[in-house]
């Protein structure tokens, strides 16, 4: 089949957050399945549409539009910096898939759910769309400061490119639920885990974690992998750690960026 894989995050030059590593392991899967895999991917400065062969995928980035990126600047300063992005990233997007269809529809393109890169692509370029639930910016939005505008809007975008899709997918079960429940999605949804890739040999010399951090062999250790802000359960954090602590004698042991000083202010 041929298929295209829509997400601006996308290693190496976009390569934060999630969705980006889901995007970069199943483009590599597909393609060492024999399909022909394309990835319209973000830019991290303004230029000219490029294409990039990265093994056996082929990558695609570049800009929106002069109008629109006019066009999302203002929405950006009127305090709408969620939907700018929205804008911007649904343009960059539409451009990229016409580019890389060449005149021949692709069989399937799958897109995320937040970021927006469903809201303009053209019917007339793929034959069926698929968006790929991780975490719509509907939910996200309130734990951050954020204005009620911005939210509104950037609801609305990411819905509008939710309505191209034919079919869903979501990464968990909890997610699946969330979409149904809480957003009112009436369109069948199958939860389809993230895979992950576990090289035979990555390079990196094993260590021993309890060594390292001067922890005692029958002491038992609870990790947390992920940022710590509150949309990823930093606040159950500053709850149970204590609680547990209280408890019984365990380490806790925190991996990932502590974005907004959660940990070293209310954990540590």
């Amino acid at each position: 089949m041929r298929l295209a894989l829509a997400s601006f995050e996308y290693p190496p030059e976009t390569g934060f957050g999630g969705i980006g590593t889901y995007t970069w392991t199943h483009a590599r899967a597909l393609a060492r399945a024999g399909h022909e895999v394309h990835v319209l991917a973000g830019a991290a400065k303004s230029g000219p549409l490029r294409c990039e062969r990265e093994g056996e995928v082929t990558v695609w980035r570049g800009s929106a539009p002069p109008g629109v990126r006019r066009l999302a600047r203002w929405i950006g300063t009127a305090g709408g910096w969620w939907s700018r992005n929205r804008i911007e990233t649904g343009a960059r997007m539409r451009l990229l898939l016409r580019t890389a269809a060449a005149g021949k529809p692709f069989d399937l393109v799958e897109f995320p759910d937040c970021g927006g890169e469903g809201l303009a692509l053209e019917s007339r370029h793929a034959r069926s769309f698929l968006v790929r639930f991780h975490s719509p910016a509907e939910l996200i939005m309130p734990f951050y400061d954020t204005r009620a505008g911005d939210r509104w809007l950037c609801a609305r975008l990411e819905r509008r490119g939710f309505r191209r899709a034919a079919t869903a997918t979501a990464c968990s079960a909890f997610m699946a639920r969330e979409i149904v429940e809480r957003l009112g999605i009436r369109m069948p949804v199958a939860v389809v885990p993230n895979g992950f890739e576990a090289p035979a040999d990555s390079g990196t010399a094993a260590f021993d974690l309890r060594a390292r951090l001067g922890v005692a062999a029958d002491r038992p250790v609870v990790l947390f992998a992920g940022r710590i802000e509150p949309r990823k359960g930093a606040g159950l954090l500053v709850e149970l750690v204590p609680e547990l602590l209280r408890r019984r004698a365990l380490s806790f042991v925190l991996a990932g960026d502590d974005l907004f000083g959660i940990a070293a202010r209310e954990i540590a």
